[in-house]
C-alpha cells in the first residue's frame, strides 16, 4: 500500500516548494534568518505528515 494517494503529485509539490525557497535562498540570502528557515522546514514536514495522516 502506498502512503500518498499520488506518490508522483507530492514529490512534484515538494520539489517544486524546496527549489523555489531554495533559488529565493541563493539570490537574496538578506531575507532570511535562521527562524525563517527552521520555520520553513517544519511547515514543510507538517504539510508532508499531514497528507500522509490523512490518508491513513
Amino acid at each position: 500500500m502506498e502512503r500518498f494517494e499520488n506518490p508522483q503529485v507530492e514529490m512534484l509539490l515538494f520539489s517544486s516548494l524546496f527549489k523555489g525557497f531554495s533559488m529565493q535562498y541563493v539570490f537574496a540570502p538578506e531575507m532570511f534568518n535562521q527562524q525563517m528557515i527552521d520555520d520553513f522546514k517544519a511547515k514543510l514536514i507538517s504539510l508532508i505528515v499531514k497528507e500522509k495522516m490523512q490518508n491513513k
